[in-house]
């Protein structure tokens, strides 16, 4: 049973390869059918001699009493346990692996199939402990040949588990060793406290300098001063925000995707769009797209508008967008393009706009990842084009921001800290 469990286990592993070959196709199947039925028979062959007490703790050497002198190991094994819970893996693991190659999910049958194979393949390692272990008298013979498959045991699953999830460690190391994939300590703080609604670091140690905003007012521990009204205005968070977008629907379209195109009179005049592409508007017209990154902070509390963003999405920011960019973009409309409100709030939001073209760019690609992308880019936590873009756009959105507000709050005017490695992931090469 052995050697036809050995023999059948190329014919399974190619499992969903050769559907185009019919002979291919069938040589597979026959293989799959002798390795399963082979394995299932080996099993009804185990629990039989286990229920017939032929095991090899009570039937070598019988002398020699299972509970004493049967293991080098300074801690006791009990044997009999151990093997019958590695048999009830060896049926758990081709009962699923079976299962999935049913149901044509090939992926998880192969890491099932690895599981199994070493939930099996244990013996030979265990032939090589009783091998390289020379022992004399019976009682180092019944030691070796118990602690070589304990040995084995572990040395196979152990193995097993390294090769189903080294896809996971590559994504993992990738996520780590990124620049463009994470976040900066500093950013990372400053994201979590705005999030969480409490003081700044910078923000306290600016109001502790006395420092104002450009209002004349002073800065508050929150730093909601220096996100809504900053000196330097908003054009770095919004140009990095961009380049970031445009990268990630060009993987979608090319360069069908403009960057606020020069030659948009003919379409858009005279506002100057931040995003265009013939053709993938819906309908098939040109799409006209303007980004805005906006603090939900801006309106007052007291005032009505102010109040609905703390129960609506967007509600203090969209509407007001919504209207400007009608009379913006008035031209457009007329030329009958596809206008889009690119729209993301400083907290992290992405807005109805965006969140509808990232959803037609992903099902552009059928939301998969492409090769280069697999090795190079995904990460253990986006597992498809959609999530992986959604990341790397968060990402540069709280980079941003958090760059803007720490050079606003940093004390001394033409103080710029963060700057050189901040930009670098901002623009995506670090």
């Amino acid at each position: 049973m052995m050697v036809l469990w050995i023999l059948g286990l190329p014919a399974t592993w190619r499992a969903g390869w050769a559907w185009h070959d019919p002979v291919s196709w069938l040589r597979g199947r026959l293989g799959g059918y002798v390795f399963t039925g082979s394995a299932y028979l080996m099993m009804v062959g185990f629990a039989y001699i286990d229920a017939k007490g032929l095991v090899y703790l009570h039937s070598d050497f019988p002398q020699i009493h299972p509970d004493h002198n049967t293991t080098r190991f300074p801690v006791h094994v009990p044997h009999e346990p151990v093997f019958r819970m590695v048999a009830w893996w060896f049926v758990v693991t081709i009962s699923l692996a079976v299962w999935h190659a049913v149901h044509r999910r090939f992926k998880e049958h192969r890491r099932w199939m690895l599981r199994h194979v070493a939930s099996g393949i244990w013996v030979a390692v265990q032939r090589l402990v009783v091998i390289l272990v020379s022992s004399a008298t019976p009682a180092d013979q019944k030691k070796t040949f118990g602690d070589g498959a304990l040995i084995g045991v572990a040395l196979a699953c152990s193995a097993a588990e390294i090769a189903v999830w080294i896809p996971n460690w590559r994504g993992f190391l990738i996520f780590i060793l990124r620049d463009d994939m994470k976040m900066e300590t500093w950013a990372m703080r400053i994201t979590v406290q705005r999030r969480l609604g409490l003081p700044l670091d910078v923000a306290c140690q600016a109001v502790e300098a006395g420092k104002k905003a450009p209002n004349g007012k002073p800065h508050e521990e929150l730093g909601d001063a220096a996100m809504v009204n900053p000196r330097a205005k908003h054009a770095t968070r919004h140009k990095y925000l961009l380049k970031r977008l445009v990268k990630t629907l060009r993987s979608a379209w090319g360069m069908l995707i403009e960057m606020e195109p020069t030659a948009h009179l003919s379409y858009s005049n005279p506002k100057q769009p931040d995003v265009a592409a013939a053709n993938i508007g819906k309908g098939h017209v040109r799409l006209v797209g303007d980004l805005k990154l906006t603090s939900s902070l801006a309106c007052k509390g007291g005032d009505r508008l102010g109040w609905k963003g703390a129960f609506v999405a967007f509600g203090n920011t969209e509407r007001a967008l919504l209207g400007s960019l009608s009379g913006d973009y008035r031209f457009a409309r007329e030329k009958n393009c596809d206008l889009r409100l690119l729209d993301f709030e400083t907290f992290g939001g992405f807005g109805d706009g965006v969140r509808r073209i990232l959803r037609q760019a992903a099902d552009q690609l059928s939301n998969k990842l492409s090769h280069a992308q697999h090795l190079d880019e995904v990460t253990w936590t986006t597992k498809n084009w959609h999530g992986l873009q959604m990341q790397r756009l968060s990402v540069v959105l709280h980079t941003a921001v958090a760059w803007q507000t720490v050079n606003e709050l940093a004390c001394g005017d033409s103080g710029i800290v963060h700057g050189a490695k901040c930009i670098a992931v901002l623009n995506g090469v670090a």
